[in-house]
């Protein structure tokens, strides 16, 4: 889950998702390094002001914040349980000195998202206090962070597995997804959210009306939304923006690095005429799309959208232009419908494509 002001999913987007940062319409692109570099720095000037007053609760939620943005740049689950421990301790310190203090309580659920994820055992209990946190918070303040609250919740039913195993429910991750929505519908993250949910629903009218949302949102959030501290967001919602529209049978369509250049919506050439509703067509071909490639540590993370996700140790061959570029070994962990796998062979790229034989 990514704080709303930076990156963007709750329950469950991550930094292993995230591809190469991109810029602000204004700015030249900054490289992936230096939205890290943005990050990392945040978070130690956060930590140096929080020792030097340990009381100031403002201080203490501000730092909850910076660890949750710096575990999610973890590069393994001590270093992310370790971050996320840091930022736990803050927040139920200022939880402590002010009980109603909604920072806090929201900072806490989405610090225990990022344990969760290091968990086996104990996750359940993790995601409880999660849920109850995330409650608090909207309780106090429900416009805190975008609509956070509502999106963490949404997002949270939405993934967990449901009764008896855990607290997911299609019926209350829709609610408070849409109620994200209602409180900020200017912000992409709530509406992108949304119309993943509704492909997963298989809800065509959902899909249509938050598809057509987006396409109008995106030009005037490009303005909105600027600068290096939105890097990481916008990889992940353009990633995630030409993902929904390939499950729609959409042809690409102007989203968050295509602005339309200054024109409005009706002064745009019409389309080509399409179905009713988005077609989607469920299949199960084990096919992904490489959306991230560490070249230095050989591991590549590979996102299947709403294929099947291949089994931990399957090998996948690594396709560009319909040639054989590589190959892979599935080695995990797995989040949502990405995958992290070993580069066995080769010289694989953002973009190739990772299949069963």
């Amino acid at each position: 889950m990514h704080s709303g002001r930076r990156c963007g999913r709750a329950g469950l987007a991550l930094a292993f998702l995230m591809g190469a940062a991109v810029a602000a319409a204004q700015e030249p692109p900054p490289a992936a390094t230096n939205f890290a570099a943005f990050v990392r720095a945040a978070y130690k000037s956060s930590q140096e002001q929080y020792q030097r007053a340990p009381t100031n609760t403002t201080l203490a939620w501000q730092h909850g914040r910076a660890c949750f943005d710096v575990a999610d740049l973890a590069a393994n689950d001590a270093q992310r349980a370790a971050g996320a421990e840091e930022g736990i301790a803050a927040c139920r310190q200022a939880i402590a000195l002010a009980p109603k203090l909604a920072p806090a309580h929201y900072y806490l659920a989405m610090n225990l998202g990022q344990l969760a994820r290091t968990q086996i055992l104990g996750a359940l209990g993790t995601v409880k206090d999660m849920e109850q946190a995330f409650k608090l918070a909207r309780e106090l303040d429900p416009a805190l962070d975008y609509a956070g609250a509502d999106r963490g919740l949404g997002l949270l039913y939405r993934d967990a597995p449901g009764w008896p195993l855990s607290v997911g429910s299609d019926k209350k991750a829709r609610r408070h997804l849409q109620r994200a929505v209602e409180l900020r519908p200017d912000y992409p993250e709530n509406r992108l959210n949304l119309l993943e949910a509704c492909l997963k629903w298989n809800d065509p009218k959902g899909v249509k009306k938050e598809t057509e949302a987006l396409k109008a949102l995106f030009p005037a959030a490009r303005t909105n939304y600027t600068g290096v501290a939105w890097a990481g967001a916008w990889a992940d919602w353009e990633r995630r923006w030409q993902q929904a529209l390939k499950q729609t049978g959409q042809t690409k369509a102007p989203g968050p690095q295509e602005p339309a250049k200054g024109r409005p919506a009706a002064a745009q050439p019409p389309a080509a005429p399409k179905p009713r509703y988005p077609v989607i067509t469920p299949v199960s071909v084990v096919a992904g799309t490489l959306v991230s490639v560490d070249a230095k540590l050989r591991f590549v993370v590979a996102d299947f959208g709403l294929n099947p996700l291949p089994a931990m140790d399957q090998r996948l061959s690594v396709y560009r232009q319909r040639q054989k570029v590589g190959e892979l070994k599935v080695t995990g962990p797995v989040r949502e419908s990405a995958i992290v796998a070993d580069i066995l062979t080769g010289d694989v790229r953002v973009g190739d494509e990772a299949r069963a034989e």
